[in-house]
C-alpha cells in the first residue's frame, strides 16, 4: 500500500498473483490494473520502495508451486518494474531489470529493500516441506542487488551469492540496523551483516552497506 503524493491516504495497492501478473489497484477508482506480466509463477510475497517521490518500484522473484512441487529444471528471475503514474493512471509498469537466479533456485521467501539495495534469498528444494532438503552441491543463497541497474538496463550486484545455515529460505527477509535475518525451512535464522549494532544510516533510508563480508551468525530454535 502506497501514498504517491504524500497526502495521507493510500492511492495504490500492489499485488502479483500465482500466474505471474503484477496488478495495482487504484483505491480512489476501485480500479484493478494489470500493469506487468513475468511470464514466471510467483508465490513469493512482492517488495515495494516508495522512498523516490512520483516513483514506485516493485520487486518480485519466481518460484513453482511450493506444495505441487516446482519443476526442478526451471529458471526462474529477479524482476524490478518502476510506475511512475500519476494517481489515479492505470498504464503498464516498466521493466529496469529481470536477473536470473541460478539453475535449480527458486524464491518462496519476500525480497526485502534496504537503503538502495534489495535482497533476494532462495530455496533449491522443489517442495516446501519440512522434510525436504536442499541440494547439498547446490544450497540456497542470499544474493543483493542495486535498486537501480546500471546503465545498459542490468542488474548491478552488490554482494557475491552467498549461501546460508538451512539452505532454503521461507517467509521474508527482514533488514534492521544494518543486519538481514534469513529464515530457513529447518528453523533456522542466519544473521548477516555488520559487526556492531546502533549503527548509522547508509545511503537512502538506511541500507546494510555493500560487501555483506562480516561473519555471519547461525541459531536454531525448536
Amino acid at each position: 500500500m502506497v501514498d504517491t503524493d504524500g497526502d495521507g491516504e493510500i492511492d495504490r495497492i500492489y499485488l502479483a498473483d500465482t500466474n505471474g501478473v503484477l496488478y495495482k489497484v487504484n483505491t480512489a477508482k476501485n480500479q484493478v490494473c494489470p500493469i506487468a506480466k513475468t511470464g514466471e509463477a510467483l508465490f513469493a510475497p512482492i517488495a515495494v520502495d516508495s522512498s523516490t517521490s512520483g516513483t514506485v518500484r516493485v520487486f518480485v522473484a519466481g518460484g513453482g508451486n511450493p506444495k505441487l512441487g516446482a519443476a526442478l529444471g526451471s529458471s526462474y528471475h529477479l524482476f524490478a518494474y518502476q510506475d511512475r503514474d500519476v494517481v489515479g493512471s492505470c498504464s503498464s509498469a516498466t521493466l529496469l531489470f529481470s536477473q536470473s537466479l541460478p539453475a535449480g533456485h527458486r524464491v518462496w521467501a519476500a525480497p526485502v529493500i534496504t537503503g538502495s539495495e534489495v535482497y533476494v534469498a532462495s530455496a533449491t528444494t522443489n517442495i516446501l516441506d519440512q522434510c525436504a532438503t536442499a541440494d547439498p552441491q547446490n544450497p540456497g543463497a542470499l544474493f543483493g542487488y542495486s535498486t537501480t541497474p546500471n546503465a545498459g538496463g542490468q542488474a548491478r550486484q552488490v554482494i557475491n551469492r552467498t549461501p546460508f545455515g538451512g539452505s532454503n529460505a521461507v517467509g521474508g527477509l527482514r533488514a534492521f540496523d544494518g543486519h538481514l535475518f534469513v529464515t530457513s525451512l529447518d528453523g533456522s535464522v542466519t544473521l548477516f551483516g555488520q559487526t556492531k549494532w546502533n549503527n548509522a544510516p547508509v545511503g537512502n533510508g538506511g541500507g546494510i552497506g555493500t560487501g555483506l563480508t562480516f561473519p555471519t551468525a547461525m541459531w536454531s530454535e525448536q
